[in-house]
Order: C-alpha cells, then sequence, then structure tokens
C-alpha cells in the first residue's frame, strides 16, 4: 500500500509541475504572438510612410521636370490634384504657385504663396522675393485688376 500511495504522491507532484510548465509555455506563446502582432503593426505603418516618402519624391521629381521644360499646364494640374489629396503638403502649394507665378496669374499665386506661409512660416525667406515681385507686377497693372 506504501508503494501506491508513493507512487500516487509522485505523480501528483508530477502533474503540478506538469501544469506549471503548461501555463509558463501558454503564457510565453501569448507574449510572443502579442509581440508578433505589434512589429507587423509597426512594420505596416513604415511601409505607409515609405510609400508617402516615395509619392512626395516622385512628385516633385515631376514637377521639377515640368516646371523646367516650362510645362505650365501640367505642373498646375498635377499640383492641383496633390493640393486636394494633401492639403497640408507645403511643396505641393509651392509648386502650384511657381505654375501660377510663370503663367502671370498673380493674384492665385498670391494667394497660394501666403497659404505656403500659412502652413510653414519657415518658407518665408523662400516666399518674399516672390510675394514683393507680385506686389510690384499687381501694382503696375491696369487699375481694374487691382485687389
Amino acid at each position: 500500500m506504501e508503494s501506491s500511495t508513493l507512487l500516487m504522491s509522485q505523480l501528483t507532484g508530477e502533474w503540478g509541475t506538469i501544469k506549471w510548465l503548461l501555463v509558463t509555455l501558454i503564457f510565453l506563446w501569448l507574449a510572443s504572438a502579442t509581440v508578433l502582432a505589434m512589429l507587423v503593426i509597426k512594420a505596416k505603418r513604415w511601409l505607409v510612410h515609405i510609400d508617402a516618402v516615395q509619392k512626395r519624391k516622385l512628385f516633385r521629381e515631376q514637377a521639377d521636370e515640368f516646371l523646367e521644360q516650362n510645362k505650365l499646364d501640367q505642373l498646375q494640374k498635377i499640383s492641383e490634384q496633390r493640393v486636394e489629396n494633401y492639403p497640408n503638403d507645403t511643396w505641393c502649394h509651392w509648386y502650384l504657385a511657381l505654375a501660377f507665378y510663370h503663367k502671370g496669374r498673380w493674384h492665385d499665386a498670391k494667394r497660394t504663396f501666403q497659404t505656403i506661409l500659412q502652413l510653414n512660416p519657415s518658407w518665408r525667406e523662400t516666399v518674399n522675393p516672390y510675394v514683393e515681385d507680385l506686389m510690384t507686377k499687381i501694382s503696375n497693372s491696369r487699375p481694374g485688376l487691382v485687389k
């Protein structure tokens, strides 16, 4: 009888150890799954960020090309599309302002340059020479066009 009691006691002790090992393994598995899920979420966010950076770079390259080739209608079109999709992107407003400026649409250019300064006051040194030139052009234009 003692041997069966001893055997039962050993089995009960081992079962307790096995239960704690199982609980520990389950906890480690859940922790690993949580960390993996967090890494996947961060990776997706990073890919979205990379995509946005690539799109912005592609837009700027295309806009620079249109500006260099004096394709102002195309520059205006892609800039207006980007403004619609990214209204807080200073660069799309910059290229739109340049398209208006070079097309002689001075009031539109002035308004767009002012938008740039509202979005990003640090652009003041870049924008101010254009605004000053526009003020001269506007004041020298026919009186009916001055606003």
